[in-house]
């Protein structure tokens, strides 16, 4: 029988399902040259069918060798590489594509967004770069997602302006670039920028994205007859919504009505969004979570022998806890000290996990001294980066209280601040915002309640083992007592007194999270105790824990 009989027998087996048939064919035809292209393709194929992504892989490199030029065969490998979260192995067959393919611009765009991921700014901003020069269709978009980088991750706000600029003058009626010059101006406290822009975006397109809702953050609305109300009631009555808008805009009403003290109606529309995110998120199991956390505490138990004995003196500062417990507000106390640079939150530690392919936390039992040290070349290097005349950095990262076992082998000396609120106040707060996948808890008061529990036991757990190097930062008690509370936390971080740190409204830096407009505030004491504005629909929900 000829290798072309062969062949088509082969696919004849595939075709029917008797894949090992099929297989053990065309493992013999690859050594034919005449036939070799085309039974690795099927073998392929094959892998894929049974799930066998390694071997798929394999076959892959060994298929590019013989076809460097097919642009196809490194997407079918690209997408075998994302079921095993192997993003650097994706980078680097981009970049051996590229050395062959120099004028391949989606081949240069799609590295360059495969390098993001892997926290490699730099390259990736110079990839993006190539895609321009190479003439890529529809540029303004690469500009935006070069804007991204360097506002998001290289802290250089002015490269991400120009960015931002050069989107618009490719293209006039340009949201996205509209929307991003505004959060921009809004991360900087320059409201009249960030309204304008948000203005435009809604100009451009008056469906894209959350426009109304964010133009309802900057702005404290006082009447119920307020026109930006008015604006996205009417776009509710849109049939053809989407449920992306939809949510949104009762996000954004649920704010406004917040702000009108017209809480029946806020909580109503906090409801109807958060109804509508819950369907489009993973659903939250209390069980898992708790495993989770009990998961963390076991590996750490079993693995804390392991510690870097050389480390900075000046080693990061740690802001840690649940999101919307005072973690903005303390940051910007500090950034208000001569000493400190506020870094924000820094995603370090979660993409480093986010990129590896075991899972969390069993990657780090299996980390050496030497790969633990690598790791924290790369975050000093990092820092110093983004950071060159910084003394002591801030690293205001929430859920690195599930890296603390991590951060602290690597950083032995650093000190980590909890920050914590009323148990009730943390939550509406969360509720009553859209934090996305990561946080599937969000959608529901009882899960982030429990949600709230599992994180206190967590840092129950961290005080056990590193008590001297942790500070309780009580958003409550710091609103009614500001400065005994920040003397008593420069004293604990070993920092002298500073008066600027009361002030912390008047700081001139770049804030990248929701509380960007309160911080800009001088200090106040509406957010402690604003549960109670909502009394009467909590007592209705049989909440786990008491209403006091």
């Amino acid at each position: 029988m000829s290798n072309f009989s062969q062949l088509q027998q082969a696919l004849t087996f595939a075709n029917s399902g008797q894949l090992n048939q099929a297989l053990s064919i065309l493992k013999k035809l690859k050594k034919h040259q005449d036939v070799r292209i085309q039974a690795s393709q099927l073998i392929i194929k094959i892998l894929i069918t049974l799930k066998n992504f390694v071997q798929a892989k394999t076959e892959l490199s060994q298929l590019m060798f013989f076809l460097p030029n097919d642009y196809g065969i490194l997407n079918t490998y690209t997408t075998i590489c994302l079921q095993t979260n192997d993003i650097a192995n994706i980078c680097s067959q981009h970049i051996n594509f590229i050395t062959n393919n120099p004028s391949h611009a989606l081949a240069c765009f799609n590295c360059a967004y495969y390098l993001k991921i892997i926290g490699k700014f730099e390259k990736s901003l110079n990839f993006y770069e190539k895609a321009l020069l190479l003439n890529i269709t529809a540029p303004h978009e690469v500009y935006l997602n070069m804007a991204t980088i360097c506002s998001d991750h290289l802290r250089d706000e002015s490269k991400a302006e120009i960015y931002l600029k050069q989107a618009i003058a490719l293209k006039f009626d340009y949201a996205p670039a509209f929307y991003n010059l505004a959060n921009l101006y809004e991360q900087q406290g320059d409201r009249d920028s960030a309204y304008s822009y948000f203005v435009k975006s809604y100009e451009a397109d008056p469906l894209y994205s959350n426009v109304l809702a964010r133009l309802a953050d900057i702005n404290r609305i006082i009447s119920g007859d307020d026109v930006l109300i008015a604006l996205m009631q009417a776009q509710l009555a849109d049939n053809l919504l989407n449920n992306e808008q939809r949510c949104n805009l009762h996000y954004g009403l649920g704010k406004s009505f917040d702000d009108c003290k017209m809480y029946t109606q806020a909580f109503e529309h906090y409801n109807k969004a958060n109804y509508i995110d819950q369907q489009t998120l993973p659903i939250y199991d209390p069980e898992v979570i708790s495993d989770k956390i009990d998961t963390i505490i076991s590996s750490y138990e079993s693995n804390n022998d392991l510690v870097l004995d050389t480390c900075d003196k000046n080693d990061p500062i740690f802001i840690c806890g649940m999101f919307r417990s005072g973690s903005t507000l303390l940051e910007q106390i500090l950034a208000a000290h001569n000493e400190v640079t506020a870094g924000g939150e820094i995603d370090f530690f979660q993409r480093f996990i986010n990129n590896q392919q075991m899972p969390f936390p069993r990657i780090v039992e299996t980390l050496s001294k030497v790969e633990y040290a690598e790791i924290a070349r790369d975050y000093q290097r990092a820092i110093q980066k983004a950071f060159p005349n910084a003394k002591f950095i801030t690293d205001k990262r929430p859920d690195n209280l599930l890296y603390l076992g991590l951060i602290k082998k690597i950083f032995p000396r650093a000190k980590i601040i909890f920050t914590e609120r009323n148990v009730l106040d943390n939550c509406l707060s969360v509720y009553f915002l859209r934090l996305g996948a990561t946080m599937n808890y969000a959608t529901d008061l009882k899960n982030c309640i429990h949600y709230y529990q599992q994180q206190q036991r967590l840092i129950a757990y961290w005080q056990s083992k590193f008590g001297n190097d942790i500070f309780t930062f009580n958003y409550d008690r710091y609103v009614h007592s500001p400065e005994l509370s920040t003397r008593e936390l420069l004293t604990f971080l070993g920092l002298a007194w500073d008066e600027n740190c009361l002030a912390f409204n008047q700081v001139k830096n770049s804030v990248k999270t929701a509380s960007v407009w309160q911080v800009r505030e001088p200090l106040y004491q509406t957010s402690s105790g604003r549960w109670k504005n909502y009394q009467q629909q909590l007592a209705m929900l049989n909440l786990p824990i008491k209403l006091v």
